[in-house]
């Protein structure tokens, strides 16, 4: 288990009005990150898929995000997410797939996100991003 992933998990919790999302089973509490709600892990407990659609999170997408380096699923579509996309998340380079869309997101979209070598699915419309 890392505690790295842990902390970028409840990051993301806190920063985007956890207490309210539609699901929210055991975010922020001791509990194995195997038991959270739209959260995967792989056999060393690391975060490998993060599916959280359609779950009414409000708010910025945290820096801390970028420290997920074995994610390889991130699926946040359709929420309410605001503020830019942190330029940490270029660093996930096992990402295979990205879904953004459907949000509020604002701002360009990071240079950066040529280092994602992986990714093989990626969807950000329906937000007010540039470049």
């Amino acid at each position: 288990m890392s505690t790295m992933d842990r902390a970028a998990l409840i990051a993301l919790f806190r920063s985007t009005d956890g207490a309210n999302w539609k699901t929210n089973s055991n975010w922020d509490t001791d509990a194995e990150l195997a038991t959270w709600a739209g959260v995967e892990v792989n056999d060393e407990g690391r975060v490998v898929q993060l599916i959280l659609p359609d779950n009414n999170l409000h708010g910025p997408i945290p820096e801390a995000l970028g420290t997920l380096n074995e994610l390889t699923h991130l699926s946040m579509s359709g929420n309410h997410l605001t503020g830019s996309i942190p330029r940490e998340l270029a660093g996930l380079v096992k990402l295979q797939s990205l879904q953004l869309d459907g949000n509020r997101l604002t701002g360009p979209i990071p240079a950066a996100r040529g280092a994602l070598t992986g990714l093989r699915q990626g969807s950000m419309h329906d937000n007010k991003l540039t470049g």
